[in-house]
Order: C-alpha cells, then structure tokens, then sequence
C-alpha cells in the first residue's frame, strides 16, 4: 500500500548509495548477541574494516578499555590502512549502530544534521540505556548538529530504528506494517499510520510512503534492512600503516591524546 504526504521538507534523508563522509561501527563485545561464538567475531569486523578502509573511512566505537585495546591489535594485524581508521572510547550496550545511531539527513544546502531517535533496544531488552546516548557522543566526534524528533501526536521523543527505514532519496520511504503498525515490539502505542507518516515527512522529507506487511526473514525481524551501506565513491588503495588512531570519549566531550596524527603513541601491547 502506497500512501502521499505533502510538505516543503527541511531536511531529505539521502539514499544508501549516495556519498557519505565515512561508515561507523560498534566492535563487537556483548556475547549474548553471539551465544557461544564471541571469540571469533571481533576477528569477522577487522577484516569488515580492512575492506571498507580501502575506500572510505571508517569510526570505529568501542565499549571498553579492553574493547578499544582489542580493536587496535586486531586492526593491525589486519594491516588496514590506518590513515581511514578512527578508534573512539564509547560506551555501547551493542554493535548494531544501523539501529541505535543517528540518521543523517541534509538540508536544501546540503548541511548535514543527525536525526538523535530515542532507542529502545526493539522494544525487546533491558540493556538500552547506553546505547540511547550513542547518538550524543557521534555528534560531538562528527561535530555536526544533533536533533531528537518527537511524535506529531503528543511530543513524546520518537523512536525509530535506522534499520526499519529504506529510501530512495528522494522522497519515497520503504517501512513494514509488522515493524510499527504490530502488536509484537510496540514502539509508539497509539500512533497510527497518518501519524508516521507526518513524522516522515516532517523529518526525512518523505513525500510518498510504502507500507510491506513485514520483513524480509533473512534479514532484521520488523524493520526492512537489506544491505549494508557501502561506499558509493572508491579511492586508490596505498601503503598501510600499522598505526592506528585512537580518541577517548569522556562524558559530553572529547580529546586525543597527540591529537589525530601518527604521532598518537600506542601502548606497547599492540604494536
């Protein structure tokens, strides 16, 4: 089912396949998301960045001093191109950034500004609060401005997950009715279908929204995730560096030590 909202949007969420700046992850530290197959799979994400560095940069956020440490050594045995790699200390309760991080939509003069949804963990687990305080820490490293949508409805913060939303770019918008319009995981109780689709409009600068009855199995439960987002512009691969670079995030600021440069010293541990 297809269904219109007309407005003079302020901000238009871009395509997946448009240009972008970087590609930002969570490395992997929560076990219960891998039951029994943890070890493994920080190994998985160093060859995921190794991959994605040789086109575009790459923010890498880490939940702990030991996740951090563990990053770095794996990067670097991975040989990634250091000079697209960011480490930055960020508390998490889990990887999936596509879901809890903000979307970035850009005004008619192509200003970047992070929508901060509020996070719920689907609806489905305890361990939230954490991660409803990523999107702060990604503006302040991004310097870029953050804004938290609300609810046409009552004001109520909105939440919305970056997975349960596909667009083209240009106004269309791909969502499921399992995802928000369900019994199951309830985002918004009462907020009916005219209401998200004032709120898409308002915020992602949707003109035309399409309703699937649910998801696709093979990929996010209720949301509508088919691919990674993926770098639309490649630049020459060159030499790598074993260095790489690493913030500290601390409260609702952040430093460097050596600042951004190759000067940054490593703990012995990992060079």
């Amino acid at each position: 089912m297809t269904t219109t909202a007309s407005s003079s949007p302020r901000w238009r969420m871009p395509a997946e396949w448009e240009p972008h700046r970087a590609t930002w992850i969570a490395w992997p530290h929560f076990e219960p998301d891998w039951p029994g197959k943890l070890a493994p799979i920080p190994w998985v994400y160093g060859e995921i960045a190794r991959v994605l560095a040789d086109f575009e940069p790459v923010e890498i956020l880490c939940h702990s001093e030991p996740v951090y440490e563990n990053a770095g050594a794996i990067l670097e045995s991975h040989a990634v191109r250091a000079d697209h790699i960011r480490l930055h200390l960020v508390p998490n309760d889990r990887t999936w950034l596509r879901d809890s991080a903000p979307t970035g939509v850009v005004d008619p003069d192509g200003a970047v500004t992070l929508l901060n949804w509020s996070f719920n963990a689907w609806a489905k687990y305890a361990n939230w609060r954490v991660d409803a305080q990523v999107g702060r820490e990604i503006a302040a490293i991004a310097q870029l401005p953050r804004v938290e949508p609300s609810r046409p409805d009552n004001g109520a913060p909105m939440v919305l997950e970056g997975g349960g939303i596909e667009t083209n770019g240009a106004g269309l918008l791909l969502v499921t009715e399992e995802w928000l319009l369900s019994g199951v995981q309830v985002r918004h109780a009462g907020l009916t279908r005219d209401g998200y689709e004032q709120a898409f409009a308002e915020w992602l600068g949707t003109r035309k929204t399409i309703w699937l009855g649910e998801a696709v199995r093979a990929t996010t439960p209720t949301g509508t995730s088919t691919t990674s987002r993926g770098s639309s512009r490649p630049t020459p691969s060159c030499s790598r560096s074993r260095k790489i670079r690493r913030t500290r995030i601390t409260r609702d600021r952040w430093t460097t030590s050596g600042g951004w440069s190759s000067r940054h010293r490593i703990p012995k541990s990992v060079r």
